[in-house]
């Protein structure tokens, strides 16, 4: 159970200390696509997001997109959202695609990395996979899923309650990150 827990939680994107990231050695940031990022229901990055991809490059970041998507809804997405570069089709939570854009990256420095992301059967435990930190947020609209995600979503419970068995004040921390609300985005 532990390739599921991530490194930190937080809220959102927005809710996360960049700069002691940046402190800790964080150089890149490897961000989910899908409800991370952006609701299923919009395909490009508003005003805030915006300012927000400029505001972390302008701190020194590289920021990448990574997503299971397939090329058409991400390359939309970077059309306008600024950050260093961006996959689809990665396969998470399956490490050999994303170990492969980092080496194609020349990103060899795994301490350097942190991934973002809102789930926990694909984007912390492919960030587990590869070896690299992560952080579990809220998805911003659990309403506008596709299937495969609900499905990923029915496993999440469980898999708190397993790792409740060892650490319970983080299990409960998690399902509070997890836990199907009303849209926050």
């Amino acid at each position: 159970m532990s390739k599921y827990i991530p490194t930190k939680l937080a809220k959102s994107i927005y809710d996360i200390d960049y700069n002691e990231l940046y402190a800790n050695g964080k150089r890149i940031i490897l961000f989910d696509l899908d409800n991370t990022l952006i609701s299923y229901y919009e395909n490009r990055p508003n005003d805030k997001l915006i300012e927000f991809g400029n505001w972390l490059l302008s701190i020194g970041f590289k920021v990448y997109v990574l997503s299971n998507n397939k090329g058409k809804r991400i390359n939309l997405f970077m059309e306008t959202f600024p950050a260093t570069g961006s996959g689809n089709l990665m396969k998470k939570p399956f490490a050999h695609k994303v170990k492969k854009f980092l080496k194609n990256n020349n990103i060899n420095d795994y301490n350097e990395i942190i991934m973002i992301g809102d789930q926990l059967v694909t984007d912390i435990l492919c960030a587990n996979n590869v070896g690299v930190e992560s952080i579990l947020i809220k998805s911003i609209s659990r309403e506008s899923e596709k299937l495969y995600t609900i499905v990923n979503r029915w496993r999440e419970p469980y898999i708190v309650k397993r790792i409740a068995r060892k650490n319970p004040e983080y299990a409960a921390q998690i399902y509070e990150i997890i836990k199907k609300e009303k849209n926050h985005g």
